[in-house]
């Protein structure tokens, strides 16, 4: 199993573990400040989706794959600290997330993912 934790300084922590014992750990420094909120969407054929909220308002889309490192694939803007976050990939397979930021305000982001992804 794998785990994506958000740290305060910026970083992804991504955790390998098999049932209780740490395999091996592995951060990836993003830009923007505080990883305030992740969230990980199911595997769609070799890859799964992560998505990461964090303090610059910025909504950033990664494309994650045991054998490879995190790959940005998108982004989308927020006015001000994203808070929360959800994403799930609906029946035609693009990414359906809705977060909110600091200001109150609600985003509903629908993100298709191109074949060069």
């Amino acid at each position: 199993m794998t785990y994506f934790i958000g740290l305060a300084d910026g970083e992804i922590l991504i955790c390998d573990t098999n049932q209780y014992t740490l395999i091996s750990s592995r951060s990836l420094k993003i830009p923007g400040g505080s990883v305030r909120t992740l969230s990980f969407v199911s595997r769609n054929n070799s890859f799964s989706v992560l998505c990461s909220g964090s303090d610059d308002g910025i909504v950033r889309i990664w494309k994650f794959s045991l054998a490879a490192e995190l790959k940005q694939i998108g982004q989308f803007h927020c006015k001000s600290s994203v808070t929360q976050m959800n994403a799930s990939r609906t029946s035609s397979g693009s990414i359906s997330i809705v977060c909110g930021d600091f200001l109150g305000n609600v985003y509903f982001i629908s993100f298709i993912e191109s074949a060069s992804c």
